[in-house]
């Protein structure tokens, strides 16, 4: 009989959660604190840019490969990066 495979260490990761409104960062920082837990390997940093400078930033992110990990997306931007492939798919 053989012996149980031992548990695989999962690799850290750190992901950056980009969002344009401060007064929400507490909210997001819960959703993502108990998505960590049920997942500790992974760490979540909630990033506040304002919206006055929210789309410049991520659009130069997307022509640099540095977008964030996790976006907020406003339905007036979605297809301009959809339509570039700067978005993927989550499941």
């Amino acid at each position: 009989k053989s012996e149980p495979a031992k548990e695989e260490k999962l690799k850290d990761v750190e992901l950056t959660f980009a969002i344009w409104d401060k007064n929400q960062k507490s909210g997001m920082e819960d959703i993502a604190a108990a998505f960590t837990e049920k997942h500790p390997n992974i760490k979540i940093n909630v990033e506040v840019t304002p919206w006055s400078e929210y789309w410049t930033t991520l659009e130069a992110g997307a022509l640099g490969y540095t977008m964030p990990d996790i976006l907020w997306m406003h339905t007036n931007e979605f297809f301009k990066y959809a339509n570039n492939g700067a978005l993927m798919t989550i499941e």
